[in-house]
């Protein structure tokens, strides 16, 4: 499906993913030895987030967490979510908008060590959505990967759809 067909149909609180694959640069290096240590076919998780007839993606990325343009982010997956974000859900969205990113590094050996990176204000994109749904009350799944969440919200809402340009 198309971008152009199913923007119409994008609510906020939708679950928005990315699945890269690669060798071409550092960053997709990076991303594809991510995927690998985590095992996880996702790379990227965010949440829609539609306010006057635009949609943009809540996301962590390495520049931090913020608010960014979805249609500068295509081709992406989709689950719609049978329910739209709470104000409690936006407003914890919004308070850590601008906070630091948690390392890809720090991520993996967190994987392979007993080590909790919950309560330092760093977000890494799957942790930030759990966040966000958590206080949306849907906590889907208590793993912290792109595709433990991707997994849980088509076992909860629905298919996955791949939208293209």
């Amino acid at each position: 499906m198309t971008y152009d067909q199913i923007r119409p149909l994008i609510k906020t609180g939708d679950l928005l993913a990315w699945s890269h694959s690669g060798w071409g640069s550092w960053h997709a290096i990076q991303v594809s030895l991510v995927r690998m240590f985590t095992q996880s076919e996702f790379s990227h998780v965010g949440l829609a987030f539609v306010v006057y007839d635009r949609i943009f993606v809540l996301e962590a990325v390495s520049s931090g967490v913020r608010i960014y343009p979805l249609s500068r982010a295509l081709p992406f997956y989709l689950v719609s979510n049978p329910k739209e974000l709470s104000n409690a859900a936006l407003e914890w969205a919004f308070q850590n908008i601008g906070n630091e990113y948690e390392s890809k590094w720090r991520m993996v050996l967190a994987t392979f060590i007993d080590m909790d990176l919950k309560d330092n204000y760093r977000f890494q994109c799957s942790e930030y959505v759990n966040g966000i749904l958590t206080m949306n009350d849907q906590e889907i799944t208590p793993v912290d990967t792109p595709s433990a969440i991707v997994e849980a919200a088509m076992q909860h809402w629905g298919s996955l759809q791949y939208i293209t340009q």
